[in-house]
């Protein structure tokens, strides 16, 4: 009797960490979005760098024609 306990205390254990690891559709689905949000996010921050980097430029041209035009 306690070989058999012994053998199904090893079973339920080894299925609970079988069934630990593995990932419902749902729970992998989420992660994906969670992804796709974060990855989204990156874009929009970098984006919004890269135009005001451009932003700035161009206002020095302007500052800069502007002050061409003035000294003329």
């Amino acid at each position: 009797m306690k070989k058999l306990f012994t053998l199904f205390t090893i079973a339920a254990f080894a299925f609970a960490v079988v069934a630990c690891e593995t990932k419902s559709e749902k729970e992998e689905a989420s992660d994906a979005i969670e992804e796709a949000a974060e990855e989204t996010g990156d874009a929009i921050e970098e984006s919004a760098e890269e135009t005001k980097e451009e932003i700035n430029e161009a206002a020095d041209t302007v500052m800069n024609d502007t002050e061409e035009v003035i000294e003329e």
